[in-house]
């Protein structure tokens, strides 16, 4: 941390506070902080990495979407749900603004959405929202591409928590027969 922390120092005093090569420098130690558990640290300095790349870039800009939803990823991982919801939808709209419904950024900010819903118990919304992602990954990248099997994966531990074990079971046999073709019987995702 001691290197990241000099590095963004030094970035700073060069190129100025709020240069976009200092602050992906402080974001990144941002997720260096995160990645050793100090989630805490890491919502805070990406905080001031998206108030700054929102003053700088502005709010549609990637790269101010991505620290949009690594702030996101943030409160739901310190389970203030109020906060990730609302920063994930904010995600989206603009994703889906800026880039359209099928632009991978924009399916990953639905993915986390429904990630959010499903971690907090909105079972119902996140069974729409996720058949939604499975639809247009489908739709895009074909039935057997990883991302569409994830979703497919994800459908059917909706279900689980929704009570509905046998539409579960149908689903992750879909997806154990999908993975066996296409990566083989023994391979660690046909295997999970």
């Amino acid at each position: 941390m001691e290197i990241g922390e000099r590095v963004y120092e030094l970035r700073t005093k060069i190129l100025g506070e709020e240069h976009p090569d200092t602050l992906s420098g402080l974001e990144l130690l941002a997720y260096c902080y995160g990645m050793l558990a100090d989630h805490i640290k890491a919502l805070e300095i990406e905080k001031r990495v998206y108030e700054s790349r929102k003053k700088v870039l502005g709010e549609g800009h990637p790269d101010t979407l991505n620290t949009l939803s690594a702030l996101s990823y943030y409160y739901a991982f310190l389970d203030d749900q109020r906060k990730a919801l609302e920063l994930g939808k904010k995600v989206y709209k603009y994703r889906k603004e800026v880039f359209g419904e099928e632009h991978p950024d924009t399916l990953d900010s639905l993915t986390n959405l429904y990630v959010y819903q499903w971690k907090f118990g909105g079972y119902k919304q996140a069974l729409e929202t996720c058949e939604k992602v499975y639809n247009l990954r489908r739709k895009i990248f074909g039935e057997e591409h990883p991302d569409t099997l994830d979703s497919l994966e994800d459908l059917a531990n909706i279900h689980i928590g929704l009570g509905d074990e046998q539409r579960a079971i149908d689903i992750k046999e879909k997806v154990y027969e999908l993975r066996k073709k296409i990566y083989g019987e023994e391979h660690p995702d046909t295997l999970s």
